[in-house]
């Protein structure tokens, strides 16, 4: 990714996930319930209550794996939001699931990307209360004009973070990669 992508901007899920290390589920075989579970019980308190909870995985995923989970693929388990009736699937295990085209579905089996190896994806499920975007300063334009070459420049700039409100190290974030 370039130095100037705006998926640069911050020290994401991604990065956090990666870098804390503890949190993280590879998988070798496709996306199971059993797997999704696990990592909500990686995370402890932060993986308790559902409705503090956001699953953010790619079409891919959730076309391949998250659809065809036996727990929401039949009527007698899901009811008449089943997934084999409707093709939707807005909740798994009450948790919902945001369909994300930004998710990358480019990565390796160590769930970076390197350039090379382009045919693995994530999944991330995340304490929403647990994370923040900071705003120490909002959008400042500052216009210039630079007589030597007859031209006006225009700097934009702001202050803004996106972090865990404890400290990355705790767990208030899964990542489960390796899934085809």
């Amino acid at each position: 990714t370039a130095s100037t992508d705006v998926r640069k901007m911050f020290r994401g899920l991604r990065f956090h996930s990666l870098s804390s290390g503890a949190f993280n589920l590879t998988v070798s075989t496709p996306l199971t319930a059993a797997n999704m579970r696990a990592i909500r019980a990686q995370m402890g308190k932060y993986g308790v209550n559902p409705s503090n909870l956001f699953w953010i995985v790619g079409p891919i995923v959730y076309q391949k794996s998250i659809l065809n989970l036996a727990d929401v693929i039949t009527v007698d388990k899901y009811g008449q939001s089943a997934g084999g009736l409707t093709g939707e699937l807005a909740r798994w295990d009450g948790i919902p699931i945001i369909v994300s085209e930004d998710c990358r579905q480019d990565l390796n089996a160590s769930g970076v990307y390197d350039g090379t190896t382009k045919t693995k994806t994530i999944v991330v499920v995340v304490n929403r209360l647990a994370w923040t975007l900071g705003q120490r300063r909002g959008v400042t334009v500052k216009v210039f004009n630079d007589s030597r070459v007859d031209q006006d420049k225009i700097n934009v700039s702001a202050r803004w973070d996106f972090g865990a409100w404890e400290g990355t190290t705790v767990n208030s974030e899964g990542y489960i990669y390796n899934i085809a």
